[in-house]
């Protein structure tokens, strides 16, 4: 629930797939040491039943003049298109 991220009781971190952290917390620290202006990561989150859900995940540098850099980004669903491209790989290994 986004008032769990709001009052601190819970981080993303937590809710991201084991699989997906490492890839994830690498993203965010080449934007936040300035290697990369801009990312884009498939991670799962955990969502309030428990099951995980594909986001694609995408996040940009932008450098404010006299102030501190500012990141931003988007944060989408592909849920269901990954639910189908397992699918399709699934038939296609199955029809040899």
């Amino acid at each position: 629930r986004a008032e769990d991220f709001s009052k601190g009781t819970r981080s993303l971190t937590n809710c991201i797939h084991p699989n997906d952290v490492e890839s994830f917390n690498e993203a965010i620290s080449d934007l936040v040491n300035h290697n990369k202006r801009h990312i884009t990561e498939e991670i799962r989150v955990r969502n309030y039943d428990g099951d995980y859900v594909w986001f694609n995940l995408t996040m940009e540098v932008e450098d404010a003049i006299k102030q501190q850099p500012k990141i931003t980004g988007m944060f989408f669903s592909i849920d269901k298109w990954k639910k189908e491209l397992v699918n399709c790989k699934m038939k296609c290994n199955t029809t040899d």
